[in-house]
């Protein structure tokens, strides 16, 4: 059985198509899509990455097909595309961080650590 060429996906009540490589029975181990998410803006991106290695008593799992949990996930999507703002007000840590930093590095260093954190893309978690 073959996957779609394109899969459906709902996440906060935003609805999108995620591309979705054909399956090929002589996939190579390097081969696998991961959902990622820039935190700066929200965007959503579907990568290649490697294979995660394989520890002592573990196994690993081909999906033919994933979903993004509508829960944990859709909150993480909400939270990306909200303002700066409102990202500080969510997490009062993390801007006690940025202030030791302003603190003992001066307020260039954490404004670039800041941007350098926010525009990155980090993987979505909970889909299977």
């Amino acid at each position: 059985m073959q996957p779609p060429a394109v899969a459906l996906g709902a996440v906060a009540g935003l609805y999108f198509k995620l591309p979705v490589a054909p399956y090929s029975p002589s996939c190579k181990e390097h081969d696998m899509q991961q959902l990622t998410q820039k935190l700066k803006d929200g965007a959503i991106c579907v990568h290649e990455v490697p294979v995660p290695a394989l520890g002592s008593g573990t196994v690993l799992v081909r999906n033919l097909y994933s979903l993004v949990s509508a829960g944990t996930e859709g909150s993480t999507v909400k939270a990306a595309r909200s303002s700066l703002l409102e990202k500080a007000k969510q997490r009062p840590q993390q801007v006690q961080q940025v202030l030791e930093v302003v603190k003992s590095q001066g307020p260039v260093q954490a404004w670039r650590a800041v941007i350098k954190k926010l525009d990155r893309y980090s993987p979505l978690r909970y889909s299977a």
